[in-house]
């Protein structure tokens, strides 16, 4: 629902953080501002300082209105956020910058459009699954929070 992009941005933009890292295992590598990885900016062709190159010097230069127009161009509008029903648009475009386009597509084909409540439960078994991955075990309790604050967030939308 369009009325819902700004708030789901921000929710995104929250959980993700406000400082360059890189977490151990984490297969995104690199992740700048907002939770956009280097990987990603590399998809993107993000070449912020103009060098020809997409690489770590790029990823500090990342600032909200890179990610807003990432988030819109390559999540919101691949998942069509503007003519979801209201909450399962953030959920959906939250899955897609967390976990990829690809897995958020797969639960719109699975049906997942239209109850908030077994989205997130699907969500969660998507995470249980990848935390049977040894490398990925560790993840397991934030990306269930984040599913948790979803919920709650996606709630408030409707």
């Amino acid at each position: 629902m369009k009325e819902n992009y700004q708030k789901t941005l921000n929710f995104i933009i929250e959980h993700e953080g406000e400082k360059v890292h890189k977490v151990k295992g984490d297969s995104g590598g690199l992740t700048a501002y907002g939770g956009l990885t280097l990987n990603t900016m590399k998809i993107l062709k993000l070449d912020l300082n103009g060098d020809g190159i997409v690489n770590e010097k790029d990823v500090y230069l990342v600032n909200k209105e890179v990610i807003d127009k990432a988030f819109r161009k390559h999540f919101w509008d691949k998942i069509n956020g503007d003519n979801l029903p209201s909450g399962i648009d953030l959920i959906l475009t939250d899955v897609a910058w967390n976990s990829g386009i690809g897995k958020a597509r797969q639960f719109q084909r699975e049906g997942y459009t239209s109850d908030i409540k077994s989205l997130i439960e699907r969500r969660k078994r998507f995470y249980e699954y990848q935390a049977t991955l040894p490398e990925k075990k560790k993840f397991l309790k934030g990306w269930l929070n984040r599913a948790s604050d979803a919920y709650k967030a996606a709630k408030e939308c409707v």
